[in-house]
């Protein structure tokens, strides 16, 4: 197995608490996607009674048509596919689902200026 040459992004936490969103897999598709040498933005606020997480990246975006898409089980763009970039298209689905049934909900947009941003919002206790 080769090993890829190392990429070195930096991840920027506007909140202390964002800490706690570490392992999440919008996070680690955003460093996977992101340009080298760029920005992972992570967002944590509270919204009408709900926290909101914003992850973005620097990376090319994905086409407007399947902003929706990628998270259903198995999809992955034209983008994803020709970086050879593993994966089988389960790490968003599997993302939604865990979000949904705790009431929460989850949905990606391309964000002015390039890159992809993913908004999730789930309730507060």
């Amino acid at each position: 197995m080769r090993r890829s040459k190392p990429r070195h992004v930096r991840v920027h936490c506007i909140s202390p608490r964002t800490n706690r969103w570490r392992r999440d897999r919008p996070r680690r598709n955003a460093v996977k996607y992101t340009a080298a040498d760029s920005t992972v933005g992570i967002r944590l606020d509270r919204v009408e009674g709900q926290a909101r997480v914003r992850v973005r990246d620097c990376g090319p975006g994905v086409p407007a048509g399947d902003c929706a898409r990628i998270f259903e089980p198995y999809f992955r763009t034209d983008v994803a596919r020709q970086r050879k970039s593993g994966g089988s298209g389960l790490g968003l689905a599997i993302a939604k689902r865990a979000i949904e049934r705790q009431g929460g909900r989850i949905h990606a947009s391309n964000a002015e200026g390039g890159g992809l941003e993913v908004e999730i919002l789930l309730p507060l206790a």
